[in-house]
């Protein structure tokens, strides 16, 4: 995985022992042809980068008076806002390590960006290696500490190998992988690995490792108290401000679907790039593929369409999950096998990622039990009980607001899995997470965030066009009168009708794809069953055989479970028989 990696080390070596150790975990990262790399080695540590080099200023070090030494993975906006006497002080970067030095954490909390950062202070005596996430721990960064070595890196296999035969699976981490649709804490596939929390400051000296959260969801206004006169012309002017910051640097382009997330980036930067690629993901027939070719139509948009399931998907899939750790989810990993495709249209993408939360009423007002729901938690037989599911997740969620905890958790642990995974090849933004905008977002009345009704009325209002193009979520065009959803609805209830009495009528497919057609495919079904129930399968050693072989004829007969944990427990069984491959590596 492109990103960072380093190590410090609490008791003196020699710098060969460090470079070489550098080196070490630097050949387990994942790298493709055209990644660069940078290090930096030091007294008692060492960082290093690998990646595309797309983003100016992460491929280097930023130097401060004081010695100071700071690597960046990532890109910042707004750099003249951040202090009065910003402009024209040189590159961000510098700006960010210098406000970093003299404040911490807390000086970072109003950078807005996608960033991990890692600097060594070299302070007579007292050295240190300091990490820091952005506020929603946008990029991945993995660590690792035995007390004598603190190791960290974007790359979850280069820690693996690392730790070496040391490892040792985290069950509960199995365990909620099959049933839940997002990982807990910030466990991993094994004990000795965790992932890098949101919004942090981590502090790695030879005496302590102090870590401390800067920024928390509850800072954000509550709904409601953004009342200006015409907030739709408002948060309209706010969006255009966040694409304009983001409209840098070369080949851009977006991921766009049937919804309106995609679509709002889609009304805005088309106009005003000429040569703007979207790509969609989906079989031909489906609605997630019509509307998204109409709506590229619409404004002259380049369309592209990566077809599914496409050959081997299953295979490209697996593949696609292990480089990135084996925390990428079978089902949705629509890049699998597709990204080189898009590297050659666009080396930027606008992602939509987290519009539905930011401008919609997604996650508000959860209790724990509604928490558990949206995860959500899937039940089989091979689940956790429910009970235990529910105390483990009310134990995560603690004190914290269960909309930040979905943040941190859905989102960040999950969803951001399926954007983040391109970053091998290309980078992506996110404007949605813009801080401003979602702060002013997040004051916004629910009364215009439910049902999308922000996204409806900033598109009827100024791209009355793209308005005019159906979702894919209800098949009829945004903010149509109710009796036209109506009218829908009735329609696919005859369709599903006409197809269970026998007429042959194709599938009608809303999303972009019909897994339970691909399920059918010859030779699928017994893929799954020589994988998963074999005498040696190592699924055995976490869940009962009978009740793996119970889920698979749930998932092929008439269904009876969600297809999500037969391919988690398949995701399972790859990781489970990677992760001593990944560990011998660290002795190669």
């Amino acid at each position: 995985m492109a990103g960072l990696f380093g190590l410090f080390v609490r008791t003196p070596r020699s710098p060969e022992w460090l470079e070489a150790s550098l080196e070490r975990l630097g050949q387990a990262m994942v790298s493709r042809a055209h990644h660069r790399r940078h290090t930096e080695l030091f007294a008692q540590g060492a960082i290093g980068i690998i990646g595309p080099g797309v983003l100016r200023g992460c491929l280097e070090s930023h130097r401060a008076e004081n010695g100071s030494v700071m690597v960046a993975e990532g890109e910042v906006y707004r750099a003249g806002a951040w202090r009065a006497d910003a402009a024209g002080e040189g590159h961000p970067w510098a700006l960010v390590h210098d406000l970093w030095i003299r404040g911490g954490g807390d000086a970072l909390s109003r950078v807005d960006g996608l960033y991990s950062l890692a600097r060594y202070d070299d302070s007579p005596g007292d050295p240190a290696l300091v990490l820091l996430s952005d506020r929603y721990g946008s990029r991945r960064l993995f660590i690792h500490d035995d007390g004598e070595v603190f190791a960290f890196a974007a790359d979850f296999q280069a820690l693996v190998a690392w730790v070496g035969d040391a490892v040792s699976i985290d069950r509960a981490f199995v365990e909620e992988t099959v049933c839940l649709g997002a990982p807990l804490r910030g466990a991993t596939w094994v004990t000795q690995i965790q992932l890098f929390p949101p919004a942090t400051e981590m502090r790695v000296s030879l005496g302590a490792t102090r870590e401390g959260r800067y920024w928390d969801w509850t800072s954000l206004p509550a709904p409601g108290s953004n009342r200006q006169r015409d907030l739709v012309a408002e948060t309209y002017e706010r969006w255009r401000e966040v694409l304009d910051l983001r409209l840098t640097g070369g080949r851009l382009g977006q991921q766009l679907s049937g919804g309106l997330d995609s679509r709002l980036i889609l009304a805005e930067v088309a106009r005003r790039r000429s040569g703007w690629a979207s790509v969609t993901y989906g079989e031909p027939a489906a609605d997630e593929v019509r509307f998204a070719k109409r709506a590229a139509r619409a404004v002259g948009s380049t369309w592209t369409l990566l077809e599914l399931p496409g050959p081997d998907w299953l295979d490209h899939r697996v593949a696609a999950s292990l480089e990135n750790g084996g925390f990428v989810d079978l089902i949705n990993a629509h890049h699998a096998g597709r990204l080189e495709t898009m590297r050659g249209l666009f080396d930027v993408e606008m992602s939509g990622f987290t519009g539905d939360v930011t401008l919609g009423d997604t996650y508000w007002g959860l209790n724990d039990q509604g928490v558990m729901d949206r995860l959500p938690y899937w039940s089989s037989p091979v689940s956790l009980p429910p009970e235990e599911a529910f105390a483990r997740i009310s134990a995560d969620i603690g004190g914290r607001s269960t909309w930040g905890f979905m943040m941190d958790t859905k989102l960040r642990r999950a969803i951001n899995w399926w954007p983040h995974m391109c970053v091998n090849d290309l980078e992506v933004r996110k404007p949605f997470l813009d801080y401003g905008f979602l702060e002013f977002c997040a004051g916004l009345p629910l009364e215009l965030r439910r049902s999308s009704r922000m996204h409806v009325e900033i598109l009827r209002r100024f791209f009355p066009a793209l308005a005019r193009v159906p979702i894919q979520r209800t098949g009829v065009r945004p903010g149509a009168p109710r009796l036209a959803y109506l009218a829908m609805a009735g329609v696919r209830r005859l369709h599903r009708g006409a197809r269970a009495a026998g007429i042959p009528l194709r599938p009608w497919v809303r999303g972009a794809f019909d897994l339970s057609t691909w399920l059918q495919a010859p030779g699928i079904e017994q893929r799954f069953r020589d994988v998963l129930v074999r005498p040696d399968a190592r699924v055995a050693g976490y869940f009962d055989r009978a009740s793996v072989a119970a889920v698979l004829d749930q998932t092929f007969g008439i269904p009876q479970v969600a297809h999500e944990i037969a391919f988690h427990l398949y995701r399972v069984e790859q990781v489970l028989a990677e992760i001593p491959v990944w560990a011998r590596a660290g002795r190669d």
